[in-house]
């Protein structure tokens, strides 16, 4: 076995495993990083919603109670 050319493969093979761990981690922070965008619109879409939710709440019970006055008047 020829230990010179093993040898002189070693740092190749280095950069090699640098580079691949390098990229990879790239990746991670990229899909950290989408992956907070997409919860902050997430939680964008949820705060509507509730207070959608609230505003047809309140809207229903204002119903609801001008009902209740209208039929006591009828009775």
């Amino acid at each position: 076995m020829d230990w010179s050319s093993l040898i002189t493969q070693i740092p190749a093979l280095g950069a090699f495993i640098w580079f691949t761990l390098e990229l990879q981690k790239r990746y991670q922070e990229s899909m950290d990083k989408r992956d907070e965008r997409y919860l902050e619109a997430l939680d964008k879409i949820s705060e509507r919603i509730e207070t959608h939710d609230q505003r047809v709440d309140e809207r229903i019970r204002a119903v609801q109670t001008g009902a209740k006055r209208s039929t006591k008047r009828v009775e």
